[in-house]
């Protein structure tokens, strides 16, 4: 799967200059390895939010393998986003008051691909062993932003996009996300693309562009 941005400039940053990524030609190949490093302000959430058409103030276009994203009805959308892409949002988008085990059976059924003892598994990997009855408002950021990767993680998908997603995490707890990504990414035969203010302590990336 490849997404292409064509011409594409956000209406935030209609005064950039073009640029690797917007106001050109880019793809993104979902089989690869992405790092977007940017300083605040730069458009890094603003093209997660593209490429999960959450967001469509731009001109241009994205497309989809050879698919108009423009052309996409409300349905083809969230058929993309069940079967296709997981995201690990900045906000992260947990429901505070349900517990981390119910954060994570929003994703339950058959259409999404969600195994609940794997689920066990990676809280598990992630220090988080224990907590599946905690509400996710009690938990650090810390903890909340791992629930948040272990939900992308446990469902099926061809690529995933993290927005800053180890932004409360310390080194350890990096390296052993970085290496639950890196394990369930292979299984899938999927790519990632990870937005940061930095680029230290991230997962093996392959292609690093800057914003």
């Amino acid at each position: 799967m490849f997404f292409h941005l064509k011409q594409l400039i956000p209406d935030p940053l209609k005064d950039t200059l073009p640029h690797p990524i917007w106001g050109s030609s880019f793809s993104i190949d979902s089989r690869k390895k992405y790092l977007i490093r940017a300083v605040s302000g730069k458009g890094k959430s603003t093209l997660v939010h593209i490429l999960h058409g959450s967001r469509k103030d731009y001109n241009g276009e994205l497309w989809v393998d050879d698919s108009n994203c423009g052309q996409w009805s409300l349905n083809d959308w969230c058929r993309f986003r069940r079967e296709s892409l997981s995201v690990v949002f900045q906000d992260l988008r947990l429901f505070p008051q349900l517990s981390v085990l119910d954060n994570l059976m929003l994703m339950a059924g058959s259409y999404t691909g969600f195994r609940m003892e794997e689920a066990r598994e990676m809280l598990g990997q992630l220090d988080l062993e224990g907590m599946e009855s905690r509400p996710c408002g009690k938990l650090s950021l810390g903890q909340q932003q791992r629930v948040a990767i272990v939900r992308a993680l446990c469902r099926d998908f061809s690529f995933l996009v993290m927005d800053e997603p180890f932004s409360h995490l310390d080194a350890g707890n990096t390296a052993r996300v970085c290496e639950l990504i890196h394990t369930q990414c292979a299984k899938k035969d999927a790519g990632y693309l990870i937005t940061s203010l930095g680029d230290e302590d991230q997962p093996g990336y392959e292609e690093r562009i800057l914003l």
